[in-house]
């Protein structure tokens, strides 16, 4: 297995169905790509509430036959994890020291275009809540070795 240190650009849009107005994340963060000639694994922190000791360790996972599904998991502390297939629906629990809630989450669209440690993943999705659509979301990341 070969890991590497690598860039990020991670840039998230998400709208909530009854505020027009998005809600942006725009950042650039070290990360580490972790590549078994079979999976590939992308690797960074993200701080919540821009607090030091507040850290999500976030990971996404995808199979190199099947690009087109990446998983994005989540520990620390905020927990979660869902699976991302373009057209498909998966639950999504996301825990937090208040408690769990669960999401279904519907891929509107996912590229993926990670080779050779640099590409972009991008998903555009909807988080729906008892079936209803409650947020759409747009995220990329890009990938820089």
């Amino acid at each position: 297995m070969t890991q590497d240190n690598v860039k990020l650009l991670i840039k998230s849009q998400q709208t909530d169905i009854d505020d027009p107005d998005p809600y942006v994340i725009e950042l650039t963060t070290d990360g580490k790509i972790l590549d078994d000639g079979e999976k590939v694994v992308i690797k960074y922190d993200e701080y919540v509430e821009e607090d030091s000791s507040n850290v999500a360790h976030t990971s996404l996972t995808f199979s190199k036959d099947k690009p087109g599904i990446v998983t994005l998991s989540r520990s620390g502390a905020v927990q979660s994890s869902c699976v991302f297939s373009k057209g498909e629906r998966h639950k999504m629990l996301y825990t937090l020291d208040v408690g769990t809630i669960e999401f279904g989450v519907h891929t509107r669209n996912l590229e993926n275009t990670i080779k050779n440690k640099s590409g972009n993943i991008r998903m555009k999705y909807d988080t729906e809540v008892r079936g209803s659509v409650v947020r759409q979301c747009d995220f990329k990341i890009t990938v820089k070795s």
